[in-house]
């Protein structure tokens, strides 16, 4: 009994090391977020930022044809700006790109999109307009682009 006793601390201090450095995949194991601030302005719009690949321990990925579309109220595309490929290794494809838009229209959303987005486990950024502002969230699926 005394033995065991003995290893007991030892096995919990070397669980707790090994634990305190390990990252957990979130429910989508990939994240590309849209940094920018949407702004609406005398019945025209503009918007400056970023959108990048977040850093992650998994598997190289690569994301062609990526985009960011501006719809309106009724779900219709407006325009898009083309980001081209996109990867979480930058020997790749940039991690990180950058854009700048200015419309004479007010989009209701703003999507990051990528046929490679929708067919993996993929969140990406998204903005929404609720009246007052826009409001950030992720979008996981192709189904989930427009919430209510």
């Amino acid at each position: 009994m005394t033995a065991i006793h003995s290893w007991v601390p030892v096995l919990i201090l070397t669980v707790a090391i090994g634990l305190a450095g390990c990252t957990y995949p979130t429910a989508s194991g990939y994240e590309v977020d849209l940094d920018g601030i949407p702004e609406r302005n005398d019945g025209g719009f503009e918007m400056h930022g970023e959108v990048e690949v977040a850093d992650t321990t998994a598997p190289v990925r690569n994301f062609t044809d990526v985009s960011l579309k501006f719809y309106d109220n009724d779900m219709s595309e407006i325009t898009q700006i083309n980001l081209g490929r996109m990867s979480t290794d930058s020997s790749v494809a940039p991690i990180r790109r950058s854009f700048n838009i200015s419309l004479d229209q007010q989009p209701t959303y703003i999507i990051l999109e990528s046929p490679d987005f929708w067919n993996s486990d993929v969140s990406v950024g998204a903005y929404r307009w609720n009246g007052g502002s826009y409001t950030y969230y992720f979008v996981t699926s192709k189904d989930e682009r427009f919430p209510e």
